[in-house]
């Protein structure tokens, strides 16, 4: 689907309109109106075994257009499908849905004929919904009065109040949903505000009860008219048709429904949407495939709290992929050129590499050694601690502090069978440089430990890390 809003999305999804349509058209999708020409098309699927551009609508005149304001209908009329071919039935429930923007008073003596279609009644009138006496009101206002007719009945006048019928007042700044329906003998009219700032504001313009009719209402093969009289003084942004009333429950869904296109249309509201959703994008992993399926219990990255929390696995997989990918923009810590390479972000990569490496180390530790061995620096147990060191990215010579993993390996140097030579050799690995550039001092002090262990305890002296 083409996009529109302000964050390329959708403005408007018609599976989103409550159940029933038949028709439906709107300025909001370029699938409906490309924007340009005179056809304005259905985007519902049809039914009764006719072709979707059977239901599709053309304009007297190609208009004025806008994507977000709609369709300008002064001086032009909408000729609609054929009335009996609206998959609705004159003696059966319909509603009309319009959402239209009055923008001014329409002049002359002729009717504002909003919708009309036909029928074999004595008269051709199946069903239609006209206006006039239009008067400009202070401020934004206008006044207009409002009829509805179904077939030969009188025409029923709407009105804002419950006792003897009044004019309809309008804002000129607001658009309106006008919801018209039929069914089981009766006649209502809703009018609704779907401003995007305002709350739900609906009013019943009429409600005729439960009334007999008089004559069966058949619809002919006329088309609908929208606007005959080409005077309606408005713009349109979508026109509906359902094969059902909908009742106040549905129109409520109906005002939601284009309240939410309205609120993507609202450059404030799309400002604080896309902070919104850029925060939500930011809460998901920002690493590759295995990295991320190696992380599946971590719900923010944004939180590094929720990260420390997570499995070795994780803590290792993000640290295995910062130290190949440093320039990536969550891996700035594993950058040599980041000037805080040595100090705190030392700190922050300890956070990633302690828990498993002193797991591997442990591990290493944990095997059986012949205490008659003397290891060298060449091979056994000192060559495969030397490596590991060699090869720890966390293990830095030219800052402090120490890492945690150079505690568990001098705590399994301890062991039974680990020499002095050993000791010296893993001492003199890890220590930090001097400012001169000389080795920090080692201190070794033997430990009083089981008879013939030979073990020795070790304590590293280092300087104080530099600030961050």
């Amino acid at each position: 689907m083409t996009t529109w809003d302000a964050d390329g999305g959708p403005l408007e999804d018609p599976s989103g309109l409550p159940p029933g349509a038949v028709l439906y058209a709107s300025t909001f999708m370029p699938e409906s109106y490309l924007g340009s020409g005179k056809r304005w098309r259905n985007v519902i699927a049809p039914a009764g075994g006719i072709n979707t551009d059977e239901k599709d609508m053309q304009f007297c005149v190609e208009p004025a257009f806008s994507r977000l304001d709609g369709i300008s209908m002064n001086a032009n009329s909408i000729t609609g499908p054929l009335s009996h071919r609206m998959d609705i039935t004159g003696d059966l429930a319909f509603t009309f849905v319009v959402l239209c923007q009055f923008t001014g008073v329409t002049s002359g003596r002729s009717d504002v004929i909003l919708l009309r279609l036909y029928a074999n009644t004595p008269n051709n009138n199946g069903y239609c919904i006209y206006m006039n006496n239009f008067t400009t009101m202070p401020g934004n206002m206008i006044s207009m009065d409002m009829y509805v007719s179904f077939g030969s009945l009188s025409p029923m006048r709407c009105s804002q109040a419950s006792m003897a019928p009044t004019s309809i007042m309008l804002d000129t700044t607001k658009k309106y949903m006008i919801v018209a329906s039929k069914g089981a003998g009766r006649l209502r009219v809703t009018l609704v505000d779907v401003g995007v700032r305002t709350s739900y504001d609906s009013q019943v313009l009429l409600d005729s009860g439960s009334m007999a009719m008089r004559e069966s209402v058949v619809f002919s093969n006329r088309e609908m008219m929208i606007n005959n009289n080409e005077n309606f003084n408005a713009n349109i942004m979508a026109f509906g048709v359902f094969n059902r009333v909908l009742g106040d429950t549905a129109i409520h869904a109906l005002y939601l429904y284009y309240n939410g296109v309205f609120r993507k249309m609202d450059p404030e509201y799309a400002a604080v949407a896309r902070s919104l959703r850029a925060l939500e994008a930011a809460k998901l992993c920002p690493y590759d495939e295995a990295t991320c399926t190696a992380c599946t219990s971590v719900a923010d990255f944004t939180d590094d709290r929720n990260i420390m929390a997570s499995s070795t696995q994780c803590l290792s997989a993000i640290d295995s992929f910062c130290t190949m990918n440093p320039g990536h923009p969550r891996c700035w810590c594993w950058d040599i050129r980041n000037p805080y390479y040595g100090t705190c972000c030392k700190v922050y990569r300890n956070m990633f590499t302690d828990q498993h490496n002193a797991s591997a180390l442990t591990a290493a530790a944990g095997a059986d050694v012949d205490p008659s061995a003397q290891p060298d620096a060449s091979g056994g147990a000192a060559q495969g601690l030397m490596q590991y060191i060699a090869s720890d990215p966390s293990v830095d010579s030219t800052s402090s502090p120490l890492p945690g993993v150079v505690n568990t390996l001098l705590s399994a140097l301890q062991k039974p069978g680990v020499g002095d030579a050993l000791t010296t050799m893993v001492s003199r690995a890890i220590a930090p440089t001097s400012p001169t550039g000389t080795a920090a001092p080692v201190t070794a002090a033997p430990t009083t430990t089981a008879a013939g262990s030979g073990a020795q305890s070790v304590q590293v002296v280092t300087p104080r890390a530099a600030a961050c």
